[in-house]
């Protein structure tokens, strides 16, 4: 299985000539490099099955053919957007799955790649909202998402990643300085 439509080296060894055959569509050969040497470069120029057949001419033996087969896929490529990057705690963005849905078989959520936690895009609605932890520290805390979208078979996966920012949640608290004697009693 190749994913997308990137070039493909075949190789064929054992002999002094070559030839090359688009062995289900003759016109296959047209997207080789060369069709008389052992290591033609295949350009496919869409998603499909491509059968080849390489003639091996031998020195000290019969000749003989041997067959090959690509399959070649669109895979996916795992894209979302956040409606927001950063915010207070407890931060909830909204999160839209712009994926290609015809081309991903599965998709992988991790909502914090420190932990790898990961959740199915089965299980949840497009555009869905994702709650952060609450943020008690007195800083920044930084979330890395990731999505990871798997062609057929778990084939040419892609992964996005992007980061969301938590600020601190508001934390007020006061204690009186006194708390009996005399009225009026100043705190």
């Amino acid at each position: 299985v190749y994913c997308n439509l990137d070039p493909i080296r075949l190789v064929a060894t054992g002999g002094i000539g070559y030839r090359w055959y688009g062995d289900s569509n003759p016109l296959d050969t047209l997207n080789l490099s060369d069709t008389r040497i052992p290591d033609p470069i295949f350009t496919p120029d869409s998603a499909g099955i491509y059968k080849f057949m390489v003639h091996i001419q031998r020195e000290c033996y019969a000749d003989t053919n041997i067959y090959l087969t690509a399959y070649v896929i669109l895979g996916p490529i795992a894209d979302f957007v956040l409606s927001e990057t950063n915010g207070c705690s407890p931060f909830s963005p909204l999160i839209t799955n712009n994926t290609n849905m015809d081309r991903a078989d599965k998709m992988l959520w991790n909502f914090d790649t420190r932990y790898n936690q990961f959740v199915n895009q089965d299980t949840l609605s497009n555009p869905f909202y994702w709650t952060f932890p609450e943020n008690h520290t007195d800083t920044m805390q930084a979330y890395t998402i990731s999505l990871t979208a798997y062609g057929i078979l778990g084939s040419c996966p892609t992964t996005m990643t992007r980061t969301v920012k938590v600020r601190p949640g508001i934390q007020a608290a006061f204690a009186p300085g006194k708390t009996s004697g005399c009225s009026p009693l100043p705190v």
